[in-house]
């Protein structure tokens, strides 16, 4: 075991869902505070990169340059011996640290076509994993999380990922509460060392 995952959570107030019944107005008002809740999400999630480039390295996240590559995948050049991945979704931020290159997703289960998506986006076997599985919509998002955190180790994002029946490297899950998958894909398999911090 050569890598070593921090992941940082970070978990955001509770949004009211409402009563469903919405007037155009209030549909807009709803998408407005959506974004809003995406741009919060993602500002923790570089707020957590930068804890923990200070907690894990003693370097100030601030001063630090951080460049993308033709995917968008952010790295740092002049310190080639971090990797890192952010993600978020539903409530939480979450940043992971490893010495080698990593892949992280997280994902809230949430109401979705997934049965659709899955026979549209998922190989042969994947979809035969959820045929024969008793919680599928559990396991749907569970396959989600390591296409993601695969495409993002391999630097080509999900459409670099979906699909593919073999795949090289190792995935280990991890769950900041229930109703939350999350995966860490690398070359080997690493130890994931979670701490929570609330907003």
């Amino acid at each position: 075991m050569k890598g070593f995952a921090v992941s940082f959570s970070m978990k955001r107030e509770k949004q009211d869902a409402g009563d469903g019944s919405l007037s155009e107005k209030k549909l807009h008002s709803r998408r407005a505070k959506k974004k809003e809740l995406e741009r919060e999400l993602s500002q923790c999630g570089w707020e957590l990169f930068r804890m923990g480039m200070q907690e894990q390295y003693g370097l100030d996240g601030e001063k630090i340059t951080i460049e993308r590559n033709a995917h968008g995948k952010p790295y740092l050049p002049g310190h080639p011996q971090i990797c890192f991945n952010i993600s978020h979704s539903g409530e939480y931020a979450a940043c992971a640290f490893a010495s080698i290159p990593i892949g992280m997703d997280l994902q809230q289960h949430r109401r979705a076509a997934w049965e659709r998506m899955a026979e549209r986006y998922f190989s042969a076997e994947d979809q035969k994993r959820l045929a024969a599985a008793e919680n599928a919509e559990t396991l749907f998002f569970r396959i989600w999380t390591e296409e993601e955190s695969y495409g993002k180790w391999r630097g080509t994002g999900l459409s670099g990922s979906l699909g593919m029946e073999k795949k090289e490297g190792f995935c280990t899950h991890f769950s900041p509460e229930k109703g939350y998958e999350g995966a860490v894909w690398a070359a080997e398999p690493v130890k994931i060392c979670m701490k929570r911090i609330e907003s």
